[in-house]
C-alpha cells in the first residue's frame, strides 16, 4: 500500500506541476533576475556571450528593453493570477520540488548527453573527450558572479521561450497542419529546430567547431524533450542551473 501511496503522489505532482499556473510562477524569479542583472551591468557588459541581450538590445534600446522585460513580467504574473482565480486552488508547496527537479536534470545532462556521444561511433567517443565541463567552463572565467548569474537566467528563459515554446511548439503545429503525423511532427521538430538552437550560438562571433555544434544540438534534444514531456518552466530552470553549474565549475 505505502509504494502505491507513493506511486500515486508522484503522479499527481507530475500531472498538477504541467498546469501553467506553475509554469507562470515558476519563471518569474528567473526573468526578474535577468532583468536586473542586465540593468545593473550597464546593458553591454553581456555582448559577446550572451547572443538574447545584444539582439534584445537592437531591436527596442535600452529603455525599450527593460520595458520590453517589465511588460513579461506582468504578463506572467497577470497569467497566474487569472489561472488562480479561474482554478482556485494553487499548492505553493510544488514549486521548491519544482527547482530541486530542474537541478537534477541539470546535473545529469553533461552525463546524458557525453553518454550519448561515447556510445555513438569511434569519431563520436573521441569528440566526447574534449567536451568537459572544465573546458566549457574557461570560456566564462572572466565573468564575475553577477555576470554569470544574469547570463543563467537569461539564457534559461528566453532561449526556452524562443526554441522550445516559440519555434518548436510553431513548427510543430505547421507540420501537423500540412499533413504530417503527430509523432513524426514532433521529431521532426525537435531535430530541427535542436539543431538551430545550436547554430544560433554562433551569431556572437564564435567561431564554429564541430564540437560545441554537435554538444548544443544534443543539448537542443535534452531540453526539447524536458518540454515535451514536463513542461516550459522545468526546461528553463533546468537551462539556467545547467549554465550556472558550468559557469562557476570553472
Amino acid at each position: 500500500m505505502a509504494k502505491k501511496a507513493g506511486g500515486n503522489v508522484l503522479v499527481r505532482y507530475h500531472r498538477e506541476t504541467r498546469d501553467p499556473l506553475y509554469a507562470a510562477l515558476l519563471v518569474l524569479p528567473l526573468l526578474l533576475t535577468y532583468s536586473v542583472g542586465v540593468w545593473a551591468l550597464d546593458w553591454t557588459s553581456l555582448n559577446g556571450v550572451d547572443f538574447v541581450t545584444p539582439l534584445l538590445l537592437g531591436f527596442f534600446g535600452p529603455r525599450g528593453f527593460l520595458g520590453f522585460n517589465l511588460g513579461l513580467l506582468v504578463l506572467a504574473a497577470g497569467l497566474a493570477i487569472f489561472l488562480r482565480v479561474k482554478r482556485k486552488a494553487l499548492r505553493l508547496e510544488l514549486l521548491a520540488p519544482m527547482v530541486v527537479e530542474s537541478f537534477v536534470y541539470a546535473l545529469l545532462m553533461g552525463f546524458v548527453i557525453l553518454f550519448v556521444l561515447k556510445s555513438a561511433t569511434p569519431f563520436m567517443a573521441a569528440l566526447a573527450k574534449v567536451l568537459t565541463p572544465s573546458a566549457a567552463a574557461g570560456a566564462f572565467g572572466d565573468l564575475d558572479p553577477i555576470e554569470k548569474l544574469t547570463l543563467s537566467a537569461g539564457a534559461g528563459f528566453y532561449e526556452e521561450l524562443v526554441f522550445r515554446l516559440g519555434l518548436l511548439g510553431g513548427t510543430r503545429w505547421l507540420l501537423v497542419r500540412v499533413g504530417m503525423g503527430p509523432v513524426v511532427s514532433w521529431a521532426v521538430a525537435v531535430a530541427g529546430t535542436s539543431v538551430v538552437f545550436s547554430l544560433v550560438h554562433y551569431l556572437g562571433g564564435e567561431s564554429f567547431q564541430l564540437y560545441s555544434f554537435v554538444f548544443r544540438s544534443l543539448a537542443g534534444l535534452y531540453f526539447a524533450t524536458l518540454y515535451a514531456t514536463r513542461g516550459f518552466a522545468i526546461a528553463a530552470w533546468t537551462h539556467a542551473l545547467y549554465d550556472l553549474i558550468v559557469m562557476f565549475g570553472g
